[in-house]
């Protein structure tokens, strides 16, 4: 440890990339034993983020862009601990929403998420995307909420696979408009960048992977204007490659 922050910041990143932590160490439901899991790496990193801090300046946006945020429920606590410093939600790139059997589908309200949700939705950046205009938002929505903030302030994200929970496919606007919570990527392959900070939002995402039922409008076809976009599945109609 006391040689790494005398080597060059590329050579850093390099070694750090490596680390291995051993499933005995963090224990999780792991397919096979030793199986490799992001989520060992992650915490290893995080480990030497908090050991040492003039690694932390090189650990903290390599740990997040490899991080994969996998939400079984609404987001508001990787929100707020993703915003803390906001390089952290720049390096954001994996963004994958589960199905959980164990859990209720249902979208659960507590105080603190209608907190959140009054405050987010008072905000300024819904007026930037004409959602306050074109959208009748209810507490329900909540969940479309929070996973739009998150979208919205994620311009590097390149995976996005989100499951159909009823909580984020619920229509609050006409059937030909996406979800609220994939506006900021419609807008962005339209070339419309009122509300993002700067231009080239992304331009690295390469997967997109969502289920709507069918209820898919012409929005869809925007989609394909994203420039790395390498593959779009869309439920039930299966994983779609294509090529320019």
């Amino acid at each position: 440890m006391s040689v790494l922050p005398s080597l060059p910041t590329e050579l850093v990143c390099h070694i750090l990339g490596y680390l291995r932590p051993t499933t005995d160490l963090h224990r999780y439901n792991l397919l096979e034993e030793q199986q490799w899991d992001i989520r060992h790496w992650g915490r290893t990193v995080a480990a030497v983020a908090r050991t040492c801090r003039t690694l932390r300046p090189i650990a903290i946006p390599l740990l997040y862009s490899r991080y994969e945020a996998a939400f079984h429920s609404p987001v508001i606590p990787f929100i707020e601990h993703s915003t803390v410093e906001y390089p952290r939600h720049q390096g954001v790139r994996h963004v994958v929403i589960r199905a959980d059997s164990s859990t209720n589908d249902k979208y659960t309200l507590t105080p603190e998420r209608l907190s959140q949700y009054r405050i987010w939705t008072q905000g300024s950046e819904l007026d930037l995307y004409m959602l306050s205009e074109t959208r009748t938002l209810a507490f329900e929505d909540a969940g479309q909420i929070e996973l739009w903030r998150l979208i919205s302030q994620a311009p590097n994200l390149e995976f996005l696979n989100v499951i159909a929970h009823k909580w984020l496919m619920r229509h609050v606007g006409s059937p030909d408009q996406p979800p609220v919570w994939l506006v900021p990527i419609v807008s962005a392959a339209q070339g419309i960048h009122t509300g993002l900070k700067y231009s080239g939002w992304f331009q690295k995402l390469h997967t997109l992977s969502f289920d709507m039922h069918g209820h898919c409008g012409t929005w869809l076809v925007q989609l394909l204007s994203l420039p790395c976009l390498k593959s779009l599945s869309l439920g039930s109609w299966g994983m779609q490659p294509y090529d320019d």
